[in-house]
C-alpha cells in the first residue's frame, strides 16, 4: 500500500473505531487499516497525532462541503434550503469529528480550533441571511446563536451515533429546532 493510501487508511480506521469505541487501541486501529503496528508508528508517533491528522482532514472535507452549498437568494425558502443543505453536510460529514474532539487534549488543539473557526465563516453568512429573511429573530445575540447552534449540532451528532434518531431525519430536526425552537407558537 503506498504511503498516502496507508495514512488515509489509518485515519479512516481511527475515525471509524473512535466513533464506536473512543478507547480503541492503536493495535485495533492498525488491524482495521490492514497494517502492522510498526507501520502505524512510521506514520503517526502516537494516538493524538493520528486523531489530530484525521480531525484536520474531516474539518477540511466539511469546509469543502460547506463551500459547495448554493448561496441562497433573499427569499426565506431559499435561505431555509441552504441552511438545511449546510446542516446535512455538517451532520453527515461531522460525526467522526465528534469522536476526535472528545479525545484528550484535542478539543483545545490550536490547528483543529482554527479549522473549526473556518467552518463558522461559512455558517455566519447563512445565519445573517436567515435573520434578514425573517427566519431568525434579529434580537438574538450572535454569540448565543453560535453557542446554541453548537449545542444542537453536538446533540444531533450524539443522537445519530447512538441510533436514537435516523441520520436522514437529523438535518430536518436540527433545522426545526434552530428556526422554530421547542415551544408552541404564541406561548410567550
Amino acid at each position: 500500500m503506498p504511503t498516502d493510501d496507508t495514512r488515509q487508511a489509518l485515519m479512516d480506521a481511527a475515525l471509524r473505531l473512535a466513533m464506536l469505541d473512543p478507547a480503541a487501541s492503536l493495535d485495533a486501529v492498525a488491524a482495521a487499516a490492514g497494517v502492522g503496528r510498526a507501520t502505524l508508528f512510521r506514520h503517526f508517533p502516537n494516538r493524538q497525532a493520528l486523531l489530530r491528522a484525521a480531525g484536520r482532514r474531516v474539518l477540511g472535507e466539511l469546509e469543502q462541503r460547506l463551500e459547495a452549498v448554493a448561496p441562497p437568494t433573499s427569499s426565506a425558502e431559499s435561505v431555509r434550503a441552504a441552511l438545511r443543505e449546510a446542516l446535512a453536510a455538517l451532520l453527515e460529514g461531522g460525526l467522526p469529528l465528534q469522536a476526535v474532539m472528545a479525545a484528550p487534549g484535542l478539543a483545545d488543539d490550536p490547528a483543529l480550533r482554527a479549522a473549526a473557526r473556518r467552518l463558522d465563516r461559512h455558517l455566519a453568512p447563512l445565519f445573517e441571511r436567515a435573520t434578514a429573511a425573517g427566519l431568525l429573530r434579529p434580537d438574538i445575540d450572535a454569540a448565543w446563536l453560535d453557542a446554541a447552534f453548537d449545542g444542537l449540532l453536538y446533540a444531533a451528532w450524539t443522537a445519530v451515533r447512538e441510533g436514537r434518531i435516523a441520520a436522514q431525519r437529523a438535518p430536518d430536526l436540527l433545522l426545526d429546532a434552530l428556526l422554530d425552537g421547542f415551544g408552541r407558537p404564541g406561548r410567550r
